[in-house]
């Protein structure tokens, strides 16, 4: 587990789990520019160290620009090595997340879901379709 603090704002939290052939990245609390970048550098080196299925778990996460932030970010590494991403958004924000990502270019490459196992599924259909 990761825990970022700062005097005002609050925490941000972020552990990894498994769930299949993914990794899953649960997001907690306000995310701020040092915690979108700290997740980012997370997400590449998982993916560096081999996991090419990641889903970020922002559901209890805010605000949604910050965790896109972090996604883009992360994006040169993860399209390098062919990395599939999925992303839960935070809750209420799916509309601030999907406008989001396609202001930064990921729309169409970041599967957006409502839950983790619903993430892990459209991973998996996914690669039976390969």
């Amino acid at each position: 587990m990761v825990r970022l603090e700062d005097g005002n704002a609050g925490a941000i939290e972020f552990t990894t789990s498994r769930a299949g052939d993914s990794a899953v990245v649960t997001v907690v609390g306000a995310v701020d520019r040092a915690g979108a970048l700290t997740l980012a550098t997370h997400l590449a080196e998982l993916v560096s160290s081999g996991s090419d299925r990641l889903v970020v778990d922002a559901a209890g996460a805010h605000p949604a620009a910050r965790i896109a932030e972090a996604l883009s970010t992360a994006s040169l590494v993860l399209e390098t090595n062919g990395a599939r991403l999925a992303l839960i958004p935070p809750q209420r924000e799916l509309l601030s997340a999907s406008v989001m990502l396609t202001a930064t270019g990921m729309g169409g490459r970041v599967g957006v879901f409502d839950s983790v196992a619903d993430a892990t599924r459209g991973a998996n259909a996914t690669d039976a379709g390969h």
